[in-house]
């Protein structure tokens, strides 16, 4: 067995032309060489990697919400839907209502920590207001008894 004096058959070193021995040869871990063979049923990418003394992959960028309205817009924003629940006479949604809209808006990208980004409004009481909808275009919920006509809409 050639191995530790010569490489292994997947020495990803001898592959890129790099100096010898690997880290494998000198620590005398053949299990390093096994994991670096991407044939191999165990292979770790990461073995591969260090064997070749290659650098890590950039990580994946981290999700940047999305920005909340200004406070000028959120402070009009909820004017209008506190101004249209007491128009409408500030009738409250049932609590299945309630919490079908907060399990909805709890699965929406906008939503962080408990504020909606595309409004800025509390959901906990956007949602219990039975005349509300979800802002967004297409909303995601309408008013109480409103029926979706399929295009997004509520009538």
């Amino acid at each position: 067995m050639p191995w530790p004096d010569e490489p292994c058959a997947a020495c990803p070193r001898l592959a890129r032309g790099l100096s010898l021995p690997c880290r494998a040869q000198t620590s005398r871990h053949r299990r390093f060489c096994d994991l670096a063979d991407p044939d191999h049923p165990d292979h770790q990418p990461a073995y591969r990697r260090m064997l070749a003394d290659e650098p890590e992959p950039d990580p994946a960028p981290p999700l940047v919400p999305p920005p909340m309205p200004g406070i000028v817009r959120q402070v009009m924003n909820f004017a209008v839907a506190a101004t249209t629940h007491v128009a409408t006479g500030a009738k409250i949604a049932s609590e299945k209502e309630r919490q079908d809209r907060l399990e909805i808006c709890g699965a929406c990208d906008r939503h962080q920590a408990g504020r909606c980004a595309a409004c800025g409004c509390l959901v906990v009481v956007k949602t219990s207001w039975a005349e509300q909808r979800c802002p967004l275009d297409p909303p995601k919920w309408g008013p109480v008894g409103a029926t979706p006509t399929g295009q997004g809409a509520f009538v």
